[in-house]
């Protein structure tokens, strides 16, 4: 919907974000498999799930079979708990992580992020151990 503007409306949605104050960078570009962009992008659209059914609904130009497969998927209650769960997964497990690693604003070296990887490492094992 966004990159190619072969496929879908990408100008459209553009001026729909923009219209709607959305940061265009809040819906990231999908590169290679990341787990953590895939939560993300869980969350963005579990909380942006009634603007992008209104998009869907009156202001894209798309008439495919992935406009209607959207539109039905995002009325679909178990799919937006799915995201929902993905999105928190997100925001309290690789978000902080990833943040500490891209950011760095401590300035660390990878040698120094060893003791922080540990750390995660041990709250994942015992997040595991409390399902």
């Amino acid at each position: 919907m966004r990159y190619k503007q072969g496929k879908g409306d990408p100008s459209g949605f553009k001026f729909f974000m923009k219209k709607e104050n959305i940061s265009p960078g809040l819906i990231v570009r999908f590169v290679g498999n990341r787990l953590h962009v895939i939560f993300h992008l869980a969350g963005v659209f579990f909380f942006l799930r009634d603007l992008l059914q209104l998009y869907l609904d009156k202001y894209s130009r798309n008439t495919t079979s992935l406009r209607t497969a959207l539109q039905k998927d995002l009325r679909n209650e178990v799919i937006m708990m799915q995201l929902r769960c993905l999105g928190l997964m997100g925001k309290f497990l690789t978000g902080p992580w990833m943040r500490e690693f891209y950011a760095n604003t401590t300035k660390r070296t990878d040698l120094q992020m060893i003791p922080h990887m540990h750390k995660c490492m041990s709250s994942l094992k015992n997040y595991q151990e409390t399902r």
